[in-house]
């Protein structure tokens, strides 16, 4: 009968420190959860903000075209203009 009272009390004991490591484990699960959901939004964030910088790149991109065609033809005139002025001012020198 004693030997039976240490074994029941035994397992008690067992199932007590089960339980605590149980509710220990629940209680890391649920903080690992919320930092999953944390991150998942913070990597959400960022994914949004990286699709908003795409959208900003390839408007700057398709702005960019023009102003680099108007920049060179402005230089072919520039070019042209100092040819025409420097051909006019050699004409005009006395020989």
């Amino acid at each position: 009968l004693d030997r039976m009272q240490r074994a029941i009390a035994e397992s008690e004991r067992e199932q007590q420190t089960s339980s605590t490591a149980l509710l220990q484990l629940g209680t890391q699960l649920t903080r690992l959860n919320e930092n999953l959901s944390r991150e998942s939004r913070q990597l959400q964030g960022l994914a949004e903000a990286q699709l908003e910088s795409q959208a900003l790149l390839a408007s700057l991109a398709q702005k960019e075209a023009p102003v680099t065609r108007l920049t060179e033809e402005l230089r072919q005139e520039l070019r042209l203009l100092s040819r025409t002025i420097a051909g006019a001012l050699g004409a005009q020198e006395p020989r």
